[in-house]
């Protein structure tokens, strides 16, 4: 990591206690993780430690491994059709868990090609900032951090190295929503025309699905192997009482009709275009009720 900074001032604690509130945003269930954003501030701050950038060091690196450990599992990152082993240690390497944390079981190449995102942007700065930690982690004399402003420069590169990959990781699955809108539409529009819909069939004779409107989608989560994707939207229909012999004695009747729906939608990390199932897929009629 180099050591020579842009501008002549690091922030301000402020902002950097800022930055660490919106880590624990990011994973408000997380206990440790907000312990340890606690403790590492602490210490960073405490003025009449000698050794407080080197404690605030260690803390921060495992905030760094606690956040690389649990977003991306080491089984998973091993799934992963993209996954190497590394020939310099028996697991998996901080680097490829920063990008499984960012893309999952998309490779690189793709997610690089599609998206626009390249992993050096992303994966080596957080790897840049954890070797700085650990150089002050395991210190000597020379290596002893306790001047204000070299500690809040510390602080505010491992945490914009975090925000960044957290960053990246939000972005990429807005790619992928805007990569695979027409083939979730698609997708749901065939499982809506194609499978009876027992809370829409009873509504009348015949139900004639005429469209649908995905309203909202969200990447729930990117596996090794598969990405889930949270789908809310509307559902267009036609109702239809009688037969139609009725119809020509002026007898039927027709109705246009819309009811929200939601579906949980299952595609292939190996190809994002080939989707494997609609499921759960539950259209709410109540408003037909009321």
């Amino acid at each position: 990591m180099s050591q020579t900074h842009p501008v002549a001032a690091p922030p301000a604690w402020d902002a950097i206690e800022a930055q660490a509130q919106g880590l624990r945003q990011c994973r408000p269930e997380d206990c440790f993780l907000d312990r340890m954003l606690t403790g590492a501030l602490r210490s960073a701050r405490d003025d009449g430690n000698p050794i407080r950038g080197n404690q605030f060091a260690a803390a921060s690196r495992e905030v760094a491994t606690h956040l690389l450990h649990t977003m991306a599992p080491e089984e998973q990152v091993r799934a992963c059709a993209w996954f190497v082993q590394a020939k310099d240690t028996p697991t998996v390497t901080r680097a490829q868990r920063a990008a499984f944390v960012a893309h999952g079981g998309l490779t690189p190449e793709y997610v690089e090609k599609t998206f626009g995102l390249a992993s050096a942007e992303f994966v080596q700065p957080l790897i840049d900032a954890m070797n700085e930690l650990h150089k002050r982690t395991h210190f000597k004399e020379e290596t002893i951090l306790a001047e204000d402003e070299a500690i809040r420069w510390l602080a505010a590169e491992i945490f914009n190295a975090i925000e960044n990959l957290l960053e990246t990781a939000d972005e990429c699955r807005s790619e992928i929503i805007r990569e695979l809108r027409e083939h979730i539409d698609q997708q749901l529009l065939e499982r809506l025309i194609g499978d009876a819909i027992d809370d829409l069939d009873i509504l009348s004779g015949h139900t004639q699905v005429e469209g649908q409107e995905a309203t909202e989608i969200e990447v729930t989560e990117i596996s090794a192997a598969n990405i889930r994707f949270q789908v809310e939207g509307t559902v267009y229909v036609t109702l239809q009482w009688g037969s139609g012999s009725d119809f020509r004695n002026g007898e039927g009747a027709l109705m246009s009709e819309e009811f929200p729906f939601s579906a949980k939608v299952v595609t292939s990390t190996a190809d994002p275009s080939k989707f494997e199932e609609v499921v759960d897929l539950k259209v709410d009629t109540e408003s037909w009720y009321v």
